[in-house]
């Protein structure tokens, strides 16, 4: 079973930022990450985007684009700023693939799946 965690409020990203400032042990990293996660959360909040994430999530599901693994990462600030959501959706569609392929973990037998084409519109 494969599962996503997709995080989109603040008091889940301060959850998910407790989560890792509890692995640490000392307390200097722990210091710096702190600071760290809070200039992402904060430059990550301020940035536009034309889909939400649970949407790009599922036309890149529709896609069998997403990792096989029970974690997997899918990098979706690699959706080019400024395009509006049809834009976004074909992007997804025709290059969603190498989004989740940069770490080699998508599902081989995706590799030669068509997407389906404007579901969405």
């Amino acid at each position: 079973m494969t599962d996503l965690i997709v995080v989109p409020q603040a008091a889940h990203w301060h959850r998910l930022k407790g989560l890792v400032l509890d692995s640490v042990s000392s307390p200097i990293t722990k210091r710096v990450y702190n600071l760290g996660l809070d200039e992402f959360f904060a430059w990550y909040e301020l940035e536009s985007r034309a889909l939400d994430q649970d949407t790009c999530i599922k036309i890149l599901g529709e896609c069998a684009f997403l990792p096989a693994g029970p974690i997997g990462i899918v990098n979706l600030r690699a959706i080019p700023e400024g395009l509006n959501a049809k834009q976004a959706e074909r992007f997804l569609r025709k290059e969603g693939r190498r989004l989740a392929a940069s770490r080699g973990w998508r599902d081989p037998e995706a590799e030669h799946q068509t997407c389906p084409q404007d579901v969405h519109s």
